[in-house]
């Protein structure tokens, strides 16, 4: 390697072991913990509505305090955390040895000396089998001079690893999270629905359609709702894939979209007959609806619908577009009756006149209630990914308390007819004194003395 190389190499391990600080560390869990503290002190507003918002002002929401798990004084630690995260892995993979060949160290070593006239070719075999009823062998006496080195919870090895690379995950799981979205869908008893309405006022089209096949509210004497269950069905590319009950606190989970019952309701649905000369045409509307009259530049926008309108019973107001303009129209169902007792009433307010818009009568038959479902839904993508660091972490921590990395390393010399065997032994990388137990086992062998 040249010179410059060794340089580069030498400038960027020590920019790795900075980005590895546990000073940053320390800064950076600090202040996401202030972040947690103010969220709950600042009354927050995290989905503002931002369509049609200049620049300006969608950068001034990203550093508001309104908004703090999506502003960017808290989405900003958090990157720096991963890298922080991440620096911390390539320094322990690079610092900590992984290879089984690690020369003994010189510290913490124990003797036993043994006397004369033991074969010391006889005495390592004996070792190795002694060795092996506790430790896998990594060496039998090929790593030095009559080295024998063994070691056994080796998997300890990886417990920080893994704890390093669980909270990563967890991290880029909040990550993640930015980029689902929380909204509700409310859909009628019997229709199909794929526009989730967000909580900041925008609309998400999913990749597949929602029917509600049946909707139903179970009630306490009180008049409260006890239990109230949607049956849905998922519909891709015209075909239902999926048939559910969706249940207070018993989501349903699609697509990685988890959908939960948030709510119910009711809409107004009207009957309307629509009379000309050349015959009568009949619709069911809903308010909010469109009716276009057949390409005769007539179009009918339903306005309100009101099952008790001005106590006169049923009816529904009506906007009417004609080549002429616009008019709007009061529909009632029982006008003959209205007529009856108020005569005249038609002649003096117009707008209630059903054949005020010439050539067409129209006429409201009925009006009917369909109850409606209301479902929560969110996507967070993040999830798995946090679910998944959670229980690495655990496993990660459970390997750190509960198990122990343990090496040892005996040597045999030979010195004017008496055999000294030298014993070390290091446990999660630090030098420990030598088990009493091995000494003994290994005075044992020839009757010597420690």
């Amino acid at each position: 390697m040249q010179a410059g190389d060794t340089a580069r190499s030498t400038r960027g391990g020590r920019m790795l072991r900075s980005l590895a600080s546990m000073k940053i560390t320390e800064v950076l869990l600090s202040w996401i913990a202030l972040l947690c503290i103010a969220a709950t002190i600042i009354p927050q507003a995290p989905y503002r509505p931002t369509g049609g918002l200049p620049l300006s002002q969608r950068v001034m929401m990203l550093l508001s305090l309104r908004d703090v798990f999506h502003s960017l004084w808290f989405i900003g630690p958090v990157l720096a955390l991963m890298v922080n995260m991440l620096a911390c892995m390539a320094v322990r993979m690079k610092v900590r040895p992984w290879s089984r060949n690690t020369p003994m160290p010189s510290a913490g070593l124990a003797e036993v000396k043994l006397p004369g006239g033991i074969d010391p070719h006889m005495l390592r075999q004996s070792l190795v089998q002694v060795l092996s009823r506790d430790y896998t062998l990594t060496g039998r006496g090929d790593d030095g001079p009559g080295v024998i080195t063994g070691e056994r919870g080796r998997a300890r090895r990886f417990a920080p690893l893994i704890v390093h690379g669980s909270i990563f995950l967890i991290l880029v799981g909040v990550v993640l999270a930015f980029s689902g979205y929380k909204g509700t869908m409310e859909i009628p008893q019997g229709q199909t629905l794929d526009v989730v309405t967000l909580y900041d006022g925008s609309h998400v089209h999913l990749p597949f359609g929602i029917r509600c096949d049946r909707f139903n509210v179970e009630y306490y004497a009180s008049g409260m709702p006890r239990e109230y269950r949607s049956d849905v069905s998922f519909i891709s590319n015209g075909s239902e894939v999926l048939k559910r009950p969706v249940l207070v606190n018993h989501p349903v989970s699609f697509e990685g979209i988890l959908f939960s019952q948030s709510g119910f309701g009711e809409i107004s649905e009207a009957s309307l007959a629509v009379s000309a000369p050349w015959g009568t045409q009949r619709f069911i509307a809903e308010q909010g609806s469109v009716i276009d009259m057949g390409g005769t530049g007539y179009r009918v926008h339903v306005m309100r619908i009101v099952p008790d309108m001005m106590r006169m019973g049923p009816g529904m107001q009506l906007l009417v577009e004609t080549p002429e303009g616009r008019s709007m129209l009061w529909l009632f169902r029982d006008i003959r009756e209205i007529s009856r007792e108020h005569p005249g009433i038609t002649e003096e307010v117009p707008q209630f006149n059903p054949s005020l818009i010439r050539p067409y009568t129209f006429a409201l038959e009925g009006i009917t209630l369909r109850p409606t479902t209301v479902l929560g839904v969110n996507r967070d993508p993040g999830v798995p990914l946090v679910a998944g660091g959670a229980a690495l972490f655990v496993v990660g921590i459970c390997m750190i308390f509960l198990m122990a990395h343990e090496r040892v390393w005996v040597v045999v010399e030979e010195n004017q007819g008496i055999l000294t065997v030298r014993l070390a032994q290091r446990r999660n990388n630090r030098t420990v004194q030598a088990d009493g137990g091995l000494l003994e086992k290994i005075v044992h062998l020839a009757g010597g003395r420690a």
